[in-house]
Formats: structure tokens, sequence, C-alpha cells
């Protein structure tokens, strides 16, 4: 187990129960995204221009700190919004590890469930689906998969290997 995991295994642990994700494959998606760096920060410029730049409710915030992915789960504020975050609070509190974690955690349930009614997937499939979705939305998982997400969603594969193994 990587010591980088060993700090945040109990956090882990208890939130992805919680949200019904099995820990060992949100330890994978947050080695994947923040290699366990609770302060891990990405600035997503396209996001803003594609996805909120002319949406009215959007106008006014500050592109740098609302279209980026922040701790250890990498989530958008805009998507920690839909999960529950509350939108009057800023960003930057998706660097609280717990945060983070619990609102990468709802993503993830959501996109699992989403992926789970795919009938003619294997359950890799699915996963690897509900991954990709994870990393790019829901329109990266379909077919032809974006190339950019189906590695993404390998590459947290590989990292569930090692931890199952």
């Amino acid at each position: 187990m990587s010591p980088d995991l060993k700090h945040f295994k109990a956090a882990i642990e208890a939130i992805s129960t919680a949200q019904g994700v099995e820990w060992c494959l949100m330890a994978a998606v947050v080695q994947a995204e923040s290699g366990f760096r609770a302060d891990a920060f990405r600035h997503e410029p396209a996001f803003w221009a594609r996805y909120m730049k002319k949406t009215p409710q959007y106008g006014g915030l500050n592109p740098r700190r609302y279209a980026s992915s922040y701790g250890l789960a990498q989530v958008m504020w805009v998507v920690a919004v839909e999960e529950g975050f509350d939108a009057t609070l800023p960003p930057e509190h998706l660097f609280v590890p717990e945060l983070s974690l619990d609102y990468g955690c709802k993503r993830l349930k959501r996109c699992l469930d989403w992926a789970s009614k795919f009938v003619d997937a294997t359950e890799k499939g699915r996963l690897l689906s509900a991954l990709a979705a994870y990393n790019g939305g829901r329109n990266s998982a379909q077919t032809p998969p974006n190339p950019r997400n189906i590695k993404y969603a390998l590459r947290v594969w590989g990292f569930l290997q090692e931890l199952v193994a």
C-alpha cells in the first residue's frame, strides 16, 4: 500500500462506505486524480469556455477559481454543486480532504449507477464507462469513446488491480 494512501485510507473507507462506493475503487480514483495530494489543483480553461462562460448563472465568477478541479478527488466546483455542495461556498473548500472525497464519491456513485444500465456491457466495461464519465462527463464514455478518458479509466483500473491484489 502506498504510504500516501495510508494517510487518507480511513477517510476514504468511511466516506466511500457511506456513499455506497467500494473504498478501493475510490482510492484508485484518488491515486489517479491527485496522487493523494489534498492540495492538488488543476485549472480547466476549456471547461469554462465550453460550458460556463455563456451561462448567465456563472457570469461574474472568476474562471480560474470556478472552472478548476480541487483536492484529493479533483472535484470541480460546478460538479460538487450538482451533487449538493452549497453554491455559496467558495470552491477552495474542496481542498478539505473529507469534502473532496464526499463530493467525489457522490459523483462516482452517480456515474456507476448510470453505467450499470448498460446491459450489453461486461462488468469491467460498465466500470470503465463510469470511470470515463467521472473523468470527462457522460458524453466522454459514449461510443466511440474519447481516447483520453478511456486511458484515464484504464489507468484507474490498473491502480484498482494493485489495491485488490
